[in-house]
């Protein structure tokens, strides 16, 4: 801290001042506890110093939520990064009546009112059930559409929502969402993809970040933050649990001092029973958002030619690539390749070609469509239910760019 800056604040000032840095060029605020001024935070910045006028308060700040918690015995009331299904739980009203619904328009999960609290709703409560009189019925959930098949509700394809391309409809063009697709020979083919560019390679190592980031695009700065991915969008309850010996509060940027810790992203996963296919683990963006959704725009990655990881993992690891307007494009069914349990921590190369959609369920979409406009990176594990695994990400990057990690290097 700059001296200057703090030069004539008073040594006795009430606890919880809040008072503008001397220097402009700094542009710093500080607010005086236990006896000593501090700069305030970005978050406090934003949001305003923590204390009692608004605990219980939750905002955001660049897509991450915060809560103002009361001090609990002798600690100090702080902003606490919380998961958006959080923020969207503490905002309901503290009543309703019995089976009201209500959409949490943050984490794009559904609430139920019954018995006097509010629960977690599942698919069926919010559509009804599937059953056989319902085949290929298609019903609006979250932000995106489902279909019956046969007793289960399962991402809806383009056809299901579009209807059928075939010579009547040849040429048309339909709009889902955010998204335009024409009837082209047969199927229905995205027309309006974006294709940003970014750097030919890149390279992410946990052993030398800081802020729980991964850098694309050197000339713009262009970053990809990591979120968790799980099961939530198919009202799976399956979780991402984080070492205790780090404080690490919601989504983001709670990876800084996981990283900074172990030099790697350690995590524990524990498959809910809610989804018949559960799954949990991480991702991070490729262009502007910071928690993936079908409105992520896509970056054209095709130069870095496939990519690379070091990894160990109690059980067999996914690592996908989601395309903008993922489940509009694929239905979910992601290119993906799955990569071996690993006990020590080892480098792989994959080249893109390796990257596969599952059958049976889906969108069938092309590899190359899905390279030029890919929105987000994934990793993570697919397990029984109820079942814990341990995995942790060491590094991460464009083919061949991962030669440079070594397991010597990890803190």
């Amino acid at each position: 801290m700059d001296e200057r800056d703090v030069d004539g604040f008073p040594e006795d000032a009430p606890e919880g001042s809040i008072r503008k840095g001397n220097l402009l060029s700094l542009d710093r605020v500080y607010v005086f506890e236990d006896g000593r001024w501090r700069p305030l935070t970005f978050v406090e910045k934003k949001l305003g110093y923590c204390d009692s006028s608004i605990y219980d308060k939750i905002d955001s700040v660049r897509g991450s939520y915060y809560y103002c918690m009361a001090p609990d015995g002798d600690g100090r009331a702080e902003w606490a990064e919380i998961p958006a299904v959080q923020a969207d739980y503490l905002l309901l009203p503290d009543s309703a009546e019995e089976d009201d619904l209500s959409y949490g328009s943050r984490s794009g999960r559904y609430f139920l009112y019954r018995l006097g609290k509010w629960h977690m709703a599942v698919i069926e409560d919010v559509v009804g059930y599937c059953y056989d009189r319902r085949e290929g019925l298609v019903a609006k959930f979250a932000s995106g559409y489902v279909v019956c098949r046969s007793d289960i509700w399962m991402p809806a394809l383009r056809e299901d929502i579009l209807g059928p391309c075939n010579a009547e409809s040849e040429g048309n063009v339909r709009r889902v969402r955010a998204f335009e697709f024409a009837c082209e020979s047969g199927s229905w083919i995205p027309v309006n993809l974006h294709s940003h560019e970014v750097d030919s390679a890149f390279y992410w190592d946990a052993s030398v970040d800081d802020l729980g980031r991964v850098r694309l695009d050197s000339a713009t700065a262009t970053a990809g933050y990591f979120y968790e991915y799980t099961d939530l969008a198919f009202s799976g309850n399956s979780s991402v649990e984080y070492p205790s010996s780090v404080n690490t509060m919601g989504s983001a940027l709670r990876l800084a001092p996981l990283v900074a810790e172990y030099g790697a992203i350690p995590l524990e996963v524990k498959m809910g029973d809610c989804y018949s296919r559960p799954y949990a683990g991480l991702g991070f963006n490729l262009w502007n958002s910071r928690v993936w959704s079908d409105s992520s725009e896509g970056v054209d990655i095709r130069r870095w030619e496939g990519l690379c990881i070091a990894y160990e993992s109690e059980a067999p690891l996914t690592l996908a690539i989601a395309p903008e307007g993922g489940f509009v494009l694929e239905g979910g069914n992601f290119h993906k390749v799955r990569l071996e349990a690993r006990k020590q921590a080892g480098m792989i190369n994959i080249p893109f070609e390796s990257f596969v959609q599952d059958s049976g369920y889906g969108y069938p979409e092309s590899l190359e469509t899905v390279l030029s406009s890919a929105a987000s990176i994934l990793f993570y594990v697919e397990g029984e239910p109820e079942k814990k695994y341990g995995f942790a990400v060491h590094a991460i990057g464009s083919l061949h760019e991962c030669s440079r990690w070594s397991e010597a290097g990890k803190k």
